[in-house]
């Protein structure tokens, strides 16, 4: 059931682009002395990158350790995230453990239990941290905003700092422009500490949603936040046009989708259990029951890629197709960041779960009349 289940997967799967290296399964390297004339995607066990690469670079892997010199922009989905050389547009990062030791010359999106901007690491734009532990230890030439359980900064910010969580600013740190905090209690600012601009205290007993949700970024939030990463890339990858047909169907029609996606949630357990009772119908229900709980999870992926691909549409008035990284990343951010408000963030959740039903629906519909 499970082979079938595979198969049934891997043919809907759409190759990668000629013109990009791509590795998937195993271990990938590449040595100090070889070159990438173009883009980079890795699924694997270990991804380790010492060369250059002239185009992005994508990895979701376990464990990753970049120290090449990249041109274009650095996606990086893992457990533990390492990255230093050079990165010539954004870095967006997310493990469990995140480091960066190396110089990005625009913004940065970190997301970890644990965030370190090490000494002698320099970002050339803005830095956006979502965390447990969070420690910036290097330099920044733009803003900050930092939302974590605990951030500590040493380094040097030449932008305004705006945190929210434990916030603790250490001897020798300079924040060039103004400090804004929403804390429990009120920062005590040590003496060869230079802040440019005004310090601003928000305390956060009145701010109930951050106070209720405070513990859950000392890990749930950002391991949330990667499995629907790597579910929304491995669709990216492997499965973009059909991901794209599914978007084609429920961003014109989504009242109609999400009516056809409450019909799917609702009646398909209760047909399973029908089949159920029957020696015929049980090993159908078995199936059904593997594919009804695939589309359930790839659904919830798919509803991040979504929200991603409406913010593409009327926000930033954009074309979503082809279908980038851009909106995987942006949908996953906002629907975790939405997930945190109470009752709402479940409605939404599931609104969007059930329009992503009825948009995988369709096209299997589709698809299952083509081969008839």
């Amino acid at each position: 059931m499970i082979k079938w289940c595979f198969f049934l997967l891997a043919g809907l799967c759409m190759p990668f682009s000629a013109s990009a290296l791509v590795h998937v399964g195993g271990d990938y390297f590449l040595k100090g002395s070889e070159k990438v004339s173009d883009d980079v995607y890795v699924i694997g066990e270990t991804s380790a990158i010492t060369g250059t690469v002239n185009g992005d670079v994508t990895s979701l892997a376990p464990f990753i350790v970049s120290e090449g010199d990249i041109s274009a922009d650095v996606l990086l989905l893992g457990s533990q995230v390492t990255l230093g050389g050079t990165v010539g547009d954004d870095a967006r990062l997310v493990g469990q453990t995140v480091i960066l030791n190396g110089v990005v010359f625009d913004d940065v999106v970190a997301i970890g239990t644990k965030v370190v901007l090490s000494k002698g690491a320099s970002i050339k734009g803005n830095l956006y941290i979502v965390g447990g532990n969070v420690s910036i230890e290097g330099e920044v030439l733009g803003d900050v905003r930092v939302f974590a359980q605990k951030a500590t900064v040493s380094g040097t910010i030449g932008g305004t700092v705006e945190s929210w969580g434990s916030f603790e600013i250490m001897k020798d740190a300079t924040i060039t422009g103004d400090l804004v905090y929403h804390a429990d209690q009120e920062l005590i600012v040590p003496d060869r500490t230079h802040i440019g601009g005004t310090i601003i205290f928000a305390d956060t007993h009145s701010e109930s949603i951050l106070e209720a949700n405070s513990t859950m970024f000392g890990g749930f939030f950002a391991l949330y936040t990667l499995m629907v990463l790597t579910l929304s890339f491995f669709l990216f990858f492997f499965m973009r046009e059909r991901t794209e047909e599914v978007l084609l169907e429920v961003l014109p029609r989504f009242g109609a989708r999400l009516v056809r996606g409450i019909l799917i949630v609702v009646v398909g357990p209760i047909l399973i259990g029908i089949l159920v009772g029957s020696v015929i119908g049980l090993p159908i229900a078995l199936i059904a029951l593997c594919l009804y709980v695939i589309m359930l999870i790839f659904g919830s992926a798919i509803s991040a890629i979504i929200v991603g691909a409406a913010f593409e549409r009327y926000a930033l008035k954009r074309s979503v197709f082809p279908l980038s990284y851009r909106p995987v990343v942006i949908g996953t951010l906002a629907l975790s960041l939405l997930g945190t408000l109470p009752f709402i963030g479940f409605l939404l959740h599931l609104i969007l779960l059930c329009v992503s039903v009825g948009g995988i629906g369709t096209v299997v519909y589709h698809r299952v009349r083509e081969f008839r």
